[in-house]
């Protein structure tokens, strides 16, 4: 699996274990979770709570997307299919 590390020497140890993915390449729970926990270890013990609370929210909604987008590959009613892309969609709100 590449990493972003060996396009960009020099970053932190948080970004070497964060895997580059394609849109709809989903990522094994523990790699994300150990991700997060790198991502936000910093953040909790400089008192930056509410930004390591936003990574953690946007972790879970792109989760909550990617199992949507997976289970609406798996359904062959089309009304289904769309109700399921719909929600997906929801998950994860365009940037502001």
């Amino acid at each position: 699996m590449q990493t972003e590390a060996a396009d960009a020497p020099g970053l932190s140890y948080a970004s070497t274990l964060r895997p580059k993915l394609g849109a709809c390449e989903a990522m094994d729970p523990h790699e994300r979770a150990t991700s997060v926990w790198y991502r936000i270890g910093g953040l909790i013990n400089r008192k930056q709570r509410d930004l390591a609370v936003s990574i953690i929210e946007a972790e879970i909604r792109s989760a909550q997307k990617q199992v949507l987008l997976d289970a609406s590959d798996r359904v062959t009613d089309p009304a289904a299919k769309r109700l399921l892309h719909d929600l997906a969609r929801a998950a994860i709100p365009p940037p502001k």
